[in-house]
């Protein structure tokens, strides 16, 4: 099992069920792109699993961890986890939902309203 504790309404299973919507809602094409392990790594990666939990998880050595995350970074152009979440994001939900929230994030920086969330 990848997460410790995956009872309703505890952290780790909201961290799963966003990760594997993120990945689900990934474009086809962009999907076939991936090995069925490299998937089954974005998902860890989308729950914030480290390189050494993912490696625990899926009962393979640190280092072939390593190289598959970075695989992946490479195969989505980014530089690190967190840029990759981000860019996971934009793709699934489309250029305009991320300008929306950029947007609104602006708006409140001089408005001085809450950003929206």
């Amino acid at each position: 099992m990848y997460f410790q504790d995956t009872t309703p309404g505890s952290l780790a299973e909201a961290e799963r069920e966003f990760a594997i919507r993120l990945v689900e809602n990934l474009p086809s094409r962009v999907v076939r792109q991936l090995t069925p392990i490299e998937q089954e790594i974005l998902i860890l990666i989308a729950a914030g699993l480290s390189n050494k939990e993912i490696s625990s998880a899926l009962n393979k050595t640190d280092r072939t961890i390593n190289n598959q995350v970075q695989t992946i970074l490479e195969k989505f152009d980014v530089h690190s986890r967190c840029h990759l979440i981000a860019r996971l994001h934009v793709i699934a939900t489309g250029p305009r939902c991320h300008t929306e929230i950029i947007g609104a994030a602006i708006e409140s920086r001089f408005t001085g309203v809450e950003a929206v969330r």
